[in-house]
């Protein structure tokens, strides 16, 4: 019998070697804000994160044959999204919304200086190895800054959950290592 290199035990032999990325073991860091340290210092009760995707912009060469897809240049559209735990005193809302305003003059609705508020800031997410929480990747978001602060959800009927609201971060590009 021919040897499957996908057969199923092929790949979960493969991975138990090799072992598996915890969606639990992350840090993220947030460093150079306009606002400065954050309500609780490092820890900013973080309940989830989307980590953004990446793709090359094409061009359609459609000269001579069927039509080829040229890759011209990266971008980085994909936003990150974080999903925040609300403490009491609602500190990390406060937090985004004051980084916000240090942006665009909630008075004025003019733009602050763009280079004094964002180009120094960056963001570290960090994959941690789930035996050891030594780093495995790091993805270093360059400018970032919040975007949007999504309509967050209360109700009678969440008796026993924690509120939580989501923001999502532009970025001028990020770079993984």
């Amino acid at each position: 019998m021919a040897n499957n290199s996908s057969s199923i035990a092929n790949i979960r032999a493969s991975l138990e070697k090799k072992g598996l990325q915890s969606p639990t073991r992350y840090s993220v860091k947030f460093n150079n804000t306009p606002m400065g340290e954050s309500p609780h210092g490092d820890d900013f009760y973080i309940h989830s994160l989307a980590v953004p995707g990446r793709e090359l912009l094409h061009h359609v060469d459609e000269m001579f044959g069927p039509p080829r897809m040229v890759p011209i240049k990266r971008t980085f559209n994909s936003a990150l999204v974080i999903n925040f735990i609300v403490e009491q005193e609602w500190g990390f809302r406060k937090y985004f919304e004051g980084w916000m305003d240090k942006i665009i003059d909630p008075i004025t609705n003019l733009r602050q200086d763009y280079l004094k508020t964002i180009k120094e800031s960056n963001m570290v997410i960090t994959a941690l190895n789930k035996q050891t929480d030594e780093p495995v990747m790091t993805m270093t978001l360059k400018e970032p800054y919040p975007h949007t602060i999504m309509p967050l959800n209360m109700g009678q009927d969440m008796i026993s959950a924690f509120t939580t609201f989501q923001v999502s971060f532009a970025y001028r590009e990020y770079i993984v290592t």
